[in-house]
């Protein structure tokens, strides 16, 4: 059989077709794996937000109030001679010690004027 334009041109018919086909079947396998990976996908967000739904909904509903800040008394017994033991209380609040052993300063008094005489 020789070899002729004819039989070329069934030849080259026949690889156009089988070529377009096995392109078609690779853009339609593509499609259906990636509309198979996106549905997945979306269930999975689903099934996510579903959950930190649950969550959220099963951790209690905490308020955190205002408390008064606490002071700390402390008792202090001293044994000295003379008639009996004498009791002091400290108290300190908000932060300060309150509880060194200098005394404390008295408030400072106002100066003496002359009156002009």
């Amino acid at each position: 059989m020789t070899y002729s334009a004819r039989s070329r041109d069934r030849f080259r018919l026949v690889a156009s077709v089988t070529t377009g086909a096995v392109a078609a079947a690779c853009v339609a396998g593509t499609g259906a794996v990636m509309g198979t990976a996106s549905a997945a996908n979306a269930q999975g967000e689903v099934d996510k937000a579903a959950t930190r739904q649950r969550e959220l909904a099963a951790q209690p509903h905490v308020v955190e109030l205002r408390r008064p800040s606490a002071v700390a008394t402390k008792i202090k017994i001293v044994t000295k001679p003379g008639p009996g033991p004498q009791i002091r209380v400290i108290r300190g609040g908000g932060g300060s010690s309150g509880t060194s052993s200098r005394s404390r300063r008295s408030a400072p008094k106002p100066p003496v004027t002359s009156s002009g005489s």
